[in-house]
């Protein structure tokens, strides 16, 4: 059987178009199938920004995500729509909680799952994701989406960019905060936690490892239990934190890592390997920073290993009660005083600190302790120096106060703490 012969047309007389003008002896100027898909591609772009636009001011609702999620999926829309349908549900869920919820029960889950495993979306679904997440989880208040966010972190973990995902919204500290501790607190991968806080340590983002410090504080004042921050690895990297130059780009950062430590150190067995880590040498570096945040925050540090015995004795070899005495002094920042006086308080609970402050002649400044913005924390030192019973320790605080005149509030406040 002979093959189809094709069927000879007329020339156009009147189109540029035909592939039969032999005259013009050139190629078709454009095919109309070629010129079809970028067409469809331009018009599902804007009609998506036509459904935005119109619906901007109301609720998100089944219907609606349907056909949201749809322009996900087709293969014909074009991944520029796709951004922006995802930039928009990003900023609906950020804007409502409700919003948030109806996406959660949406169909729009499904293309989000898929979308991760793309390379070119992640960085537009991660936001959308952490903020789903975060609402989802908010730290345990909604319960009702534990598939779904199974279902996300799973995905997430496939994904392999957890890193990613958590620094995405750098900005949002509700989000980022939330998205990590869910990912540490809530992933079925063993050791999860420690690896992401060891990956947001390591980061070259300055923001990342701010993140991961704040985590590290959340999951330590959240979770009694050992924090994951202890193993070895993870804690150098926190430690390494303290040991950066500080200037007015690290200056937050170096905040967050002594806030961290801090709260880790509150722990039962979190202030050892912190102390073995040389913390305290190089926390008291910070007693000179220009930032007052970071002097207080040393503070809050080193009156928090004072609370547990046998550290204070490390405290005096490397610090002594100098440097303290003389924040207390001359500090211009009222509240970093006080902080710095709770720091002789909590020495002075032991032996060898209620020693080395009466060495100091701590009591020779009892005016500048007993002052009103001061008193609270004055009568607390007075109080664990008077509940020693050495006689050295005895005789010179009994001294210092008959010859100073007290005023009748300080012994009320001084009768609070018993001996």
């Amino acid at each position: 059987m002979p093959p189809p012969q094709r069927v000879e047309t007329p020339r156009s007389q009147a189109s540029w178009w035909s592939d039969r003008n032999s005259m013009l002896h050139i190629s078709p100027t454009m095919k109309i199938h070629a010129a079809a898909k970028p067409l469809m591609k331009f018009l599902y772009h804007r009609q998506a920004l036509g459904i935005m636009e119109d619906t901007r001011e109301s609720p998100l609702f089944g219907e609606l995500l349907d056909i949201y999620s749809s322009y996900l999926l087709y293969k014909y829309v074009s991944p520029a729509t796709r951004i922006v349908v995802l930039q928009h549900l990003e900023r609906r869920a950020r804007s409502s909680a409700d919003d948030a919820r109806a996406i959660l029960c949406s169909s729009v889950l499904d293309p989000l799952i898929q979308l991760l495993t793309i390379e070119r979306f992640r960085t537009t679904t991660y936001p959308l994701v952490g903020m789903l997440l975060a609402y989802a989880l908010g730290f345990g208040q909604n319960p009702e989406f534990v598939d779904e966010v199974t279902t996300l972190l799973r995905s997430v973990s496939t994904a392999g960019s957890l890193n990613a995902l958590i620094i995405s919204r750098t900005d949002s500290e509700d989000v980022v905060i939330t998205t990590t501790a869910a990912l540490t607190a809530f992933s079925e991968q063993p050791g999860s936690a420690t690896a992401v806080m060891v990956t947001l340590l390591d980061s070259l983002d300055r923001s990342a490892r701010r993140w991961a410090c704040v985590l590290v504080e959340r999951l330590a004042r959240r979770d009694p239990g050992p924090s994951p921050i202890l193993e070895p690895q993870s804690l150098e990297k926190l430690v390494n934190l303290l040991r950066l130059v500080v200037d007015p780009l690290d200056e937050l950062m170096i905040e967050a890592a002594l806030s961290a430590l801090a709260a880790v150190s509150q722990q039962s067995n979190g202030v050892a390997p912190i102390v073995q880590a040389e913390v305290i040498k190089h926390s008291g570096a910070f007693l000179d920073s220009t930032s007052a945040e970071i002097r207080y925050k040393t503070c809050i540090l080193i009156s928090s290993f004072a609370k547990h015995q046998g550290i204070v004795t490390n405290i005096l070899c490397v610090m002594s009660i100098g440097p303290w005495l003389n924040l207390f002094l001359n500090d211009h920042q009222s509240h970093i005083r006080t902080a710095a006086l709770h720091v002789l308080a909590e020495i002075a609970a032991h032996p060898d600190g209620a020693t080395a402050i009466i060495e100091a002649k701590t009591l020779d400044y009892l005016t500048q302790i007993l002052s009103p913005g001061n008193k609270e924390a004055g009568c607390l030192l007075l109080a664990k120096l008077r509940a020693h019973e050495q006689s050295g320790i005895q005789s010179n605080l009994v001294g210092t106060l008959s010859n100073y005149r007290v005023a009748k509030t300080t012994m009320q406040l001084l009768k609070r703490y018993p001996n």
